[in-house]
């Protein structure tokens, strides 16, 4: 009878870390007055109270390479009414009150199930202001294109993806060489993957005229019927927002970073 308890016991435990019933944590936190601070623990479900006792929980986190951020949520224990303001929060410091402190990040379900963002190298502090939803943190090494000029185009077949970087010591130009075997529109799907801020697209032919795109919607552009032949396509980021810096609030410059691309033809 005692073993088939404690078997009980196991498996209940077990069960409540999978399904996230109570934190999961991997080590002892740091505690700094009225903050108990965790190293984050890649690819591993957190369900992360806001407080622990009177202290606030964060995690720490340090980016020390050119890639992004993959924050996936499971918000299926989140109450209807705060679907819209649950999430976690990027912080360039574990001092909640502090004067400096900034609001790099606020990632949240309702925006989608997984998150993506890009950050200069740094240590950083992630919180969530749900008891909740749990989340899981990845980050994922991606390095900065080669492809920064027309001389360096590199050929993109139709209909293949590629996603690259913006990253912040980047020339914030990718360059793409295409070719048509007869006469087609040129549809181009450029997006941001981890926010709002698209990236500009130019066209050319190969004489290095430029021909005109229209926009369809925010992130997809469209050329007239063109002549078979060899074209260039220039991605750029999207800078009319870096200027949009708040102490308090999220900031435009860490957006528009981390893009999807791909072109077709019609």
């Amino acid at each position: 009878m005692k073993k088939h308890l404690q078997r009980l016991i196991c498996l209940l435990m077990i069960m409540s870390f999978v399904y996230g019933f109570i934190p999961v944590q991997t080590e002892a936190a740091t505690i700094i007055g009225q903050y108990k601070i965790y190293n984050l623990p890649q690819k591993k479900w957190i369900k992360s109270p806001v407080y622990s006792g009177d202290r606030q929980v964060f995690y720490k986190v340090k980016i020390t390479s050119s890639g992004y951020y993959k924050i996936q949520f499971d918000d299926s224990k989140l109450k209807r009414d705060r679907h819209n303001l649950a999430g976690i929060q990027i912080l360039n410091t574990y001092r909640y009150d502090d004067d400096d402190v900034k609001y790099l990040r606020w990632e949240r379900p309702s925006q989608g199930k997984t998150a993506y963002g890009v950050l200069p190298k740094g240590t950083y502090y992630l919180f969530s202001n749900s008891d909740d939803i749990r989340f899981k943190y990845e980050f994922v090494k991606l390095s900065r294109p080669s492809n920064t000029s027309k001389g360096k185009a590199k050929t993109l077949k139709r209909g293949v993806n590629k996603r690259f970087l913006f990253d912040y010591n980047s020339k914030n130009t990718v360059w793409y060489k295409i070719k048509l075997n007869s006469k087609h529109k040129i549809r181009i799907f450029a997006q941001d993957k981890g926010g709002s801020v698209h990236p500009n697209i130019l066209v050319y032919n190969s004489k290095g005229k430029q021909i005109k795109a229209t926009a369809i919607n925010d992130y997809m552009r469209q050329t007239a019927v063109v002549s078979k032949g060899t074209y260039y396509i220039r991605v750029s980021r999207n800078t009319g927002y870096d200027n949009h810096r708040f102490r308090r609030s999220g900031s435009g410059y860490h957006q528009g970073r981390y893009i999807s691309f791909t072109w077709n033809q019609y």
